[in-house]
């Protein structure tokens, strides 16, 4: 790894103008973006750089670097979008360590080479100490190289073990192969009040649901990624519609319960054209997590209610439903399961428990919302419980950002009617 960035620096310092390049690597982008920065010197230089996995199927390797990458973002720009997405801060490594690192690993003498290098031995051990703490902080498995090193911490451990599965999804991603559709959500009256985003992923030709890739998911830096994605694509269509609906998108319970989830809705904030707008992007929090013990989560959602923000509750009672909560918080919104339909049909009790939580939203102003709607006699039946607000195939299947101006046009007249 480290003579591949020593060859590739010592090309792109040399290089007029800015020489193409696709670095092959597993290292996380802001690290190597860092890494090459400090080796070349002159971010103009990088410009034309590009990373991808090196563990990507041998086809998909095959198909982009024949067809090229050239709609692929830069490894300055994915190292960016990865930075705002998840990291606090990343370091790369300097030009001086990677060259003491680099020597001493080929065994060289560290008296000779403080010679050659014509500085102390002390500056020379806080080189090899300090670059192989940054190789080992993002690159764990290195450790075994280096025996008697102890490195100060691993600093993006999650990151660094990212499954083949993982990096492949991170790498549709940046290329845009994981793409945003959207459901509409609209009153009893078919008023368009909203929609949800979704995603789906384009792979070898086929189109994949979500019940096909996102159980495969392990790390909080993937769902991290992810999650940002479809939060830019939110925000981007509540400007394009000029908050005229809302946006609602999913929150993974791993991101819901992290310190960095209002970091990155600050962010998504910031780029509303009108701030006003920001109760036009809602988060729908999934009934699965334990609120209970899962304290951050709530500290976030009283966090984000406080700027702006409106939180729907997710999947409520579903088959896996846990006790719902009603105490602390309280959700701008509750989405009830679309196993709800099967359910009611068979189980009369069902329409008791719609109808105590129709009662408690209408108490505390909140919205409750009918998901899965797909016959008319199951929307009927839900607005006779005091339903109001319907999702579901019986208004629109999910759509594609191409498509979905047609179904803003559907309803348009009815948006403020």
């Amino acid at each position: 790894m480290l003579l591949v960035l020593r060859e590739a620096s010592r090309l792109l310092s040399s290089a007029k103008p800015p020489l193409s390049m696709v670095l092959l690597s597993r290292s996380p982008a802001p690290w190597l973006w860092k890494t090459m920065l400090h080796q070349v010197g002159d971010q103009q230089l990088l410009e034309a750089v590009k990373m991808i996995p090196s563990d990507l199927p041998w086809c998909q390797l095959e198909t982009f670097l024949v067809q090229g990458l050239s709609d692929y973002p830069t490894l300055r720009q994915i190292s960016a979008i990865e930075i705002q997405a998840y990291y606090k801060t990343s370091l790369g490594l300097g030009k001086e360590e990677l060259n003491t690192v680099f020597a001493l690993l080929h065994e060289q003498s560290i008296i000779s080479y403080a010679r050659t290098r014509g500085v102390s031995l002390k500056t020379l051990y806080s080189q090899k100490k300090s670059g192989l703490n940054k190789i080992v902080a993002y690159h764990p498995h290195f450790a075994a190289y280096f025996p008697g090193f102890i490195p100060k911490r691993i600093l993006e451990q999650d990151v660094t073990e990212l499954t083949v599965f993982e990096r492949e999804f991170i790498f549709a991603i940046h290329a845009k192969q994981i793409f945003p559709v959207f459901q509409p959500i609209v009153d009893y009256s078919l008023r368009l009040k909203g929609g949800e985003v979704l995603s789906r992923w384009k792979k070898s030709g086929v189109v994949l649901y979500p019940g096909e890739f996102l159980p495969y998911i392990r790390s909080e830096f993937t769902w991290f990624l992810l999650t940002f994605y479809i939060l830019q694509e939110a925000v981007k269509n509540i400007n394009r519609y000029k908050g005229m609906v809302y946006f609602s998108i999913n929150i993974p319970p791993c991101v819901a319960n992290h310190d960095n989830l209002c970091r990155i809705m600050d962010i998504a904030k910031k780029k509303l054209k009108n701030q006003q707008w920001v109760d036009r992007l809602v988060l729908e929090f999934s009934e699965s997590i334990d609120f209970q013990y899962q304290r951050k989560a709530v500290e976030n959602i009283e966090n984000l209610q406080r700027v702006g923000f409106r939180i729907f509750l997710d999947d409520c009672f579903s088959l896996s439903s846990v006790v719902l909560p009603v105490r602390m918080p309280i959700f701008n919104g509750y989405k009830l399961d679309m196993s709800v339909i099967c359910d009611l049909q068979n189980n009369p009790k069902i329409s008791l428990l719609i109808k105590s939580l129709v009662y408690y939203c209408r108490l505390v102003q909140s919205h409750c919302i009918a998901e899965g709607i797909d016959s008319l006699e199951s929307f009927n039946r839900f607005k006779e419980l005091g339903v109001k607000f319907f999702q579901g195939d019986l208004f629109s299947s999910p759509v594609a950002q191409e498509d979905l101006d047609d179904v803003y046009r559907r309803f348009y007249h009815n948006v403020n009617s």
